[in-house]
């Protein structure tokens, strides 16, 4: 029997609905903070239907599991630490797929249409399943999901001081993570948010203004910072 657990990203309501849900709590070690909801000036959105229902389905037979093949679906393929990823579309419709360590008998496929809130997952056996593409996936999809509300999840390092958050954005190597660490030794009270992927949000004041927030997520890198808290938006830094 399907059963859900429920995570608040951002203000946003999660379900992750499968068959084998102790399972995906163990594997899914950063996502513990995130089950209670943030404290913040907005209504609970408890009270709202979820941004994201991720449903993930086992298949044990691999002729369950499509590799769309056209090229002119193909937007674009990258290689991650675990695996080889593809995402293509077909109308309103997005495939991204996931061939674990280059084996193919280990997949882990999504499907996404624009303007639904169903996320189809679906995976060779869960024993096998990395939980690093897992996470991944789930990052993938959340962004899908969040783009169209004002919310976009950036691989940023992000430093709070003052109760305010400076983002330092640049490729790999450009020196996040040392810009955070030079400012954790040398500036008074600043501490770690996320060093990997946080998510700004765009909120509106009282005026009806837009204000850019950012949201500690449960992608931190190596960092590790999993606190389910919120702040505003000082500065984005770009590192070149």
């Amino acid at each position: 029997m399907e059963k859900k657990l429920t995570y608040y990203i951002s203000g946003y309501k999660i379900e992750l609905i499968s068959d084998f849900p102790e399972r995906l709590e163990k594997m899914l070690y950063g996502f513990s903070p995130f089950v209670i909801q943030p404290k913040t000036g907005n209504q609970s959105p408890a009270v709202y239907p979820p941004i994201m229902q991720f449903v993930i389905n086992e298949s044990q037979s691999l002729s369950h599991i499509g590799y769309p093949e056209t090229e002119d679906e193909m937007v674009h393929t990258f290689a991650i630490e675990e695996g080889k990823c593809t995402l293509r579309k077909c109308g309103k419709k997005y495939n991204f797929t996931i061939i674990q360590d280059g084996d193919r008998r280990l997949p882990l496929v999504l499907d996404m249409e624009q303007g639904s809130s169903l996320v189809n997952c679906t995976c060779g056996p869960a024993s096998a399943l990395s939980p690093d593409n897992l996470k991944f996936a789930l990052w993938i999809a959340f962004g899908f999901v969040a783009i169209p509300n004002g919310t976009v999840a950036l691989h940023s390092s992000v430093i709070i001081c003052n109760n305010r958050a400076i983002l330092f954005l640049g490729e790999s190597g450009t020196g996040k993570s040392t810009h955070t660490k030079l400012w954790l030794e040398h500036i008074p009270g600043s501490r770690l948010l996320n060093d990997d992927s946080p998510v700004v949000r765009i909120e509106y004041d009282g005026t009806n203004q837009p204000v850019p927030f950012v949201y500690e997520s449960p992608w931190s890198g190596k960092g590790l910072c999993h606190v389910n808290e919120r702040y505003p938006v000082a500065a984005l830094v770009r590192l070149q």
